[in-house]
């Protein structure tokens, strides 16, 4: 019988290697970012629109989910989001080191609500974690690292 091993990412310590487990400012910062990129123009088109047609809330709700659309497609096929790209990191799948694609980078969003539950603990949780991942990494069997 032949064993063949499953390719591993090489996960650094040190944070200035590529490979490196990202930091948590790091994460939330990008976090932050991919949050007003999709958040400010559906704001902006909840007011805009308000006040010149009555259908301003739903346009500005198509806005937002074709917003949170995209950042999850760029973030499954590429590792990396609007937010992550600027703050050099990326979401990888642990056991093979490569982007996760759409439908479990949909379902690692999704699963982010176990990180806000409770009291926010799992965005917490890679502050004291050796992998420095968050509840919805555990799940999904992810890593968020420097690129």
């Amino acid at each position: 019988m032949h064993y063949t091993q499953k390719p591993q990412l090489e996960v650094h310590r040190d944070h200035g290697t590529p490979g490196a487990l990202a930091g948590w400012g790091a994460r939330v910062g990008a976090k932050l970012i991919d949050t007003l990129v999709v958040g400010v123009p559906g704001t902006l088109f909840y007011y805009v629109g308000e006040s010149v047609i009555e259908a301003g809330l739903l346009i500005s709700t198509v806005v937002s989910i074709a917003g949170w659309l995209w950042v999850i497609y760029e973030m499954g096929t590429t590792g990396q989001s609007i937010g992550k790209r600027r703050m050099n990191i990326g979401l990888v799948s642990e056991r093979t080191g490569r982007p996760v694609g759409f439908g479990r980078a949909f379902v690692y969003e999704v699963a982010q609500i176990l990180d806000a539950l409770p009291l926010g603990i799992g965005y917490l949780w890679p502050l004291f974690d050796e992998k420095r991942q968050t509840f919805s990494d555990k799940i999904m069997d992810t890593l968020a690292v420097r690129t």
